[in-house]
């Protein structure tokens, strides 16, 4: 059964796996991949410094970053941002989230979002704001099956796409 851990060297194969399917749709730079092979570690460093809020660049908040795992096989990432700012009240919410791809439209997502609400309440927040690409009716159901009310939109500037904003109540 896929469940939600902290980031480990465990997965580290099946991540990189991830990562170029992730770059065959150009969301990171073969370099990157590359670099995270070698330097695995590194990234597992950063993930546990940016849950504690030690050297995170200007403009970014602590974040606790989970892996949606089954056996030894990674299937997709949901992290957590313990307090929102400017940029995030605007166009990222509390929540950020991906499926690697060939894991998609199979409710891994929806799955991802339901386990990490009581995480979430867990750091102290009541309700968790999350957002996306209009046009992302993925995202849209998933946030709408777990319970997200349409807050409002966004509209488009030049450096984002229109976004859709919604609200999740955590009980």
């Amino acid at each position: 059964m896929p469940h939600l851990v902290l980031p480990s060297e465990k997965y580290k194969r099946s991540y990189l796996q991830a990562l170029k399917e992730f770059h065959a749709e150009g969301r990171f730079i073969n370099e990157d991949v590359m670099r995270l092979g070698k330097n695995f570690e590194e990234l597992l460093v950063k993930i546990r410094k940016d849950r504690k809020g030690i050297d995170l660049p200007k403009g970014r908040v602590p974040q606790t970053e989970y892996w949606l795992v089954e056996g030894t096989r990674y299937i997709g990432t949901i992290s957590i941002r313990h307090r929102l700012n400017k940029v995030l009240r605007e166009w990222g919410g509390h929540i950020g989230y991906a499926v690697r791809p060939k894991e998609r439209k199979k409710g891994y997502g929806t799955l991802m979002l339901r386990g990490v609400k009581p995480r979430a309440r867990r750091l102290g927040l009541s309700k968790i704001l999350l957002t996306c690409d209009e046009t992302n009716t993925g995202s849209i159901k998933i946030i709408e099956v777990n319970g997200g009310v349409y807050y409002g939109r966004i509209p488009e500037t030049k450096d984002h796409p229109a976004k859709k904003r919604y609200w999740i109540h955590l009980k």
